[in-house]
């Protein structure tokens, strides 16, 4: 019984935010621009996790690495693992940072709600 309720309970938990927020809707694009200010807020929100998991990929490929450095197989298992972390963190931060080009470009201004603009005097 006990499982049951602790299924039940994480099951519930972890779609509450899906009923809480289910009436809020985004407001409908009314021409091209909005519609890519809509994308890149999506990209702005997948961008720092994409990072954020390469470094953990990457510290876990560094850890490996150290804590079996005995175990020939496990070592170059590390190895892999950094590799591909610092793989992904650098086309993460190139796609950034090409899609900031794209619309400053296509747009004529800068993409400040991924990439704050500095303020000048």
């Amino acid at each position: 019984m006990k499982s049951i309720v602790a299924k039940l309970t994480a099951f519930s938990l972890f779609f509450l935010p899906v009923v809480v927020f289910a009436q809020l809707r985004p407001p409908a694009p009314k021409n091209f621009q909005d519609f890519v200010d809509i994308a890149l807020n999506i990209l702005g929100l997948a961008a720092p996790l994409v990072i954020f998991l390469s470094f953990i990929i990457f510290f876990w490929g560094l850890a490996l690495f150290i804590l079996k450095s005995g175990d020939e197989k496990k070592r170059a298992e590390g190895k892999t693992l950094m590799t591909w972390g610092i793989i992904a963190l650098f086309v993460a931060i190139s796609l950034w940072a090409l899609v900031n080009i794209l619309y400053a470009s296509v747009f004529g201004t800068g993409f400040g709600k991924i990439l704050p603009q500095l303020k000048t005097k």
